[in-house]
């Protein structure tokens, strides 16, 4: 990532290397609800900056579906192949707006020509878990209700929504329902015992997230549920008879070590997966559509998910 895309990016700016984002958040307490509050606002307002500067033409339908807050996103090349990607948001299960936050799915949906329908999952402290993973396990029943097939669906997110797609797909699987033809992950957050090595080892690059926030968050999220729950924490589930993934991570993330040790994983219990690690970049950095990374993550994920749902290239 160049100076000049540093500058550019509204949620960096006159931001230091390693300051763990916004430095307002940096060393608050993520479980204090004033807190969640500022927060939420601060990212709501980023997320309208960066969508603003989206070139692309769209359009945001919202629908309930079982009592789940959700939005159809069209583009005008949405309706080229029949089939949809659920798309579950960053925002480390406490934050998000499927309104706003939603530059990463509209890219998508142009590049590959399928249309998303991006869920509005219960966040925590009001909502917390299991109240998300039941929210995306209901639209993916919807979708099967509505005849469309498991090959034509996919699941796709970032950060927490990353966590989020992870976890749904092992509990579909184990509930013994027909899987989604593959999953897009942008950096996932699959550990929240936060034991991968990078929260230490690229603290000093990281821009955007840092221990305290992520402790916090977990905390929140979890309740009095344990952090390795496998639910939780995905890293700790196993991936026999798992459908096929692609992860793409920055090298400058603390949570790099959550998209390698997932993959490892994968790899081991013979799950197709690609992960894609882009230089000197930071967390979710595809969410910026003025970043040419951002466009080559975007269609790098789109090739691979029209090829595992069956359809042209």
């Amino acid at each position: 990532m160049t100076e000049k895309n540093i500058e550019k990016d509204p949620i960096y700016k006159n931001k230091k290397t390693g300051d763990g984002g916004n430095s307002k958040f940096h060393n608050r307490d993520f479980t204090d609800s004033n807190v969640i509050r500022d927060f939420r606002n601060f990212l709501n307002e980023e997320s309208n900056k960066l969508l603003k500067e989206l070139k692309q033409e769209y359009s945001l339908k919202e629908i309930e579906i079982k009592g789940v807050p959700a939005v159809w996103i069209d583009t005008s090349n949405s309706n080229k192949n029949k089939g949809v990607i659920i798309y579950l948001h960053g925002g480390g299960y406490m934050s998000g707006n499927v309104k706003n936050y939603c530059t990463i799915p509209i890219q998508l949906s142009n590049a590959i020509g399928i249309k998303v329908l991006s869920v509005d999952y219960g966040l925590a402290p009001e909502d917390p878990f299991p109240k998300g993973l039941e929210d995306a396990l209901n639209i993916y029943e919807y979708l099967l209700e509505e005849g469309y097939s498991s090959n034509n669906i996919a699941i796709a997110g970032d950060s927490a929504g990353g966590g989020l797609a992870v976890a749904t797909v092992l509990k579909l699987r184990d509930l013994g329902l027909d899987l989604p033809a593959a999953l897009g992950l942008f950096s996932p957050w699959v550990d929240l015992t936060l034991k991968g090595d990078t929260i230490e080892t690229l603290k000093e690059y990281e821009t955007i997230l840092s221990k305290r926030q992520l402790e916090g968050s977990a905390k929140i999220y979890a309740g009095k549920e344990e952090l390795d729950n496998p639910l939780i924490s995905p890293i700790y589930a196993n991936y026999k008879d798992f459908p096929p993934m692609m992860i793409l991570a920055g090298s400058r993330e603390v949570l790099l070590s959550d998209s390698m040790n997932l993959a490892r994983k994968a790899a081991l219990n013979n799950t197709t997966v690609n992960l894609i690690v882009w230089d000197n970049l930071y967390h979710v950095f595809a969410a910026d559509s003025n970043l040419p990374e951002s466009k080559e993550a975007i269609e790098a994920l789109g090739v691979f998910l029209l090829e595992k749902m069956n359809y042209k290239i």
